[in-house]
């Protein structure tokens, strides 16, 4: 079987990242955008995560993981498009980042499982987990309510990855 590429079926060219589908991999691929279009490599990026949340990996971490234990979990789908200031025509953008923070911590397999830590500023009183589709729905939601100022997102995952962003909507 020949290999093929999402892109080709959507009309989309260039360079491309694929990571596991997790909350703090949606960050690994946000960052390498990001490094991307500051290096000039590219002037839009497309970044995306879905949550197929009906899977034995996602009821295994409810099973074993108390922050989500509780939580209603939901299936989403959310993407990004990022560009250069330089790319804008004319239009001031929707949403601006303003900070963005990946760290990782190695997980220490003898300290048992790390907690899965997330927030939202201002607090979206939704406390359904969307998996890796979080951040951008989170975006979404606050552009589609017009909300402008300033939103913040901060995560900590089992993985070890822990990251935060901040944007200035308009």
């Amino acid at each position: 079987m020949p290999a093929f590429h999402v892109s080709l079926n959507c009309g989309i060219q260039g360079p491309y990242f694929v990571t596991y589908p997790g909350a703090g991999q949606f960050y690994l691929a946000l960052e390498r955008a990001i490094a991307a279009l500051s290096a000039h490599e590219i002037d839009y990026a497309l970044v995306g995560a879905v949550a197929d949340q009906d899977n034995f990996l996602v009821e295994f971490d409810r099973a074993h993981k108390s922050s989500l234990r509780d939580r209603t979990i939901r299936d989403a789908g959310a993407f990004l498009l990022l560009e250069r200031s330089s790319c804008v025509a004319g239009e001031s953008p929707r949403l601006e980042l303003q900070e963005l923070q990946v760290r990782y911590r190695p997980h220490d397999p003898w300290a048992g499982a790390s907690a899965h830590q997330e927030s939202f500023l201002p607090d979206t009183a939704d406390d359904a987990y969307l998996g890796a589709a979080s951040l951008p729905a989170f975006l979404d939601k606050a552009r589609r309510s017009n909300q402008s100022g300033e939103l913040t997102h901060r995560i900590a995952t089992g993985d070890g990855i822990e990251a935060n962003s901040r944007w200035r909507t308009r």
